[in-house]
């Protein structure tokens, strides 16, 4: 479903050092993927609209670890924004 040249920006509020800057391409932006978001085997996802894009939620024991935004066309996710700042992702996971 990744386009071969997608660009992909991760907010880790410093959590993943080296995201500090988009990437670009399907193979670099899986590994990003990969290093902001651990193991995938553990993380549990959601489709939802994340500001009117269609996106995903991902959710680590039940708490909020990723919010993710795409865009694309043609069955192709061209661009995608992942939000795994721990301060930013209060909104998604509020306290009970």
């Amino acid at each position: 479903m990744l386009d071969n040249g997608i660009r992909l920006v991760v907010d880790s509020g410093g959590t993943v050092p080296e995201a500090t800057e988009p990437v670009r391409g399907r193979v670099t932006a899986l590994r990003m993927l990969r290093r902001a978001l651990g193991d995938p085997t553990a993380l549990e996802l959601a489709a939802r609209s994340v500001n009117g894009r269609p996106g995903l939620i991902g959710r680590r024991d039940g708490r909020v670890v990723a919010v993710i935004a795409l865009d694309g066309s043609r069955g192709r996710v061209r661009e995608a924004w992942v939000v795994t700042n721990p301060d930013k992702l209060t909104a998604w996971d509020p306290p009970k």
